[in-house]
């Protein structure tokens, strides 16, 4: 297949702002990517990137955090 994916878990002292900064960045092999995390003022948050966009929402209702889903073009991603 043109894609692949990974699964990571996150650290619950993330910085979700860089992090999306870091996944969005150019050259980097993201297309999408999800995850569930706590924000520095200890809200349940989901963060979406879409190719070099990020955002954040509140998490849905029973979401646990720790978990980020990457996908991206297979060989690019790193």
């Amino acid at each position: 297949t043109l894609y692949e994916s990974l699964a990571v878990d996150l650290a619950p002292e993330v910085d979700l702002q860089a992090l999306g900064a870091l996944l969005t960045t150019p050259g980097a092999g993201v297309l999408r990517a999800k995850g569930i995390a706590l924000a520095a003022d200890e809200r349940l948050v989901a963060l979406h990137v879409v190719g070099q966009r990020f955002s954040f929402d509140a998490a849905p209702a029973g979401a646990l955090p720790g978990r980020l889903v990457v996908i991206g073009l297979r060989g690019v991603l790193d």
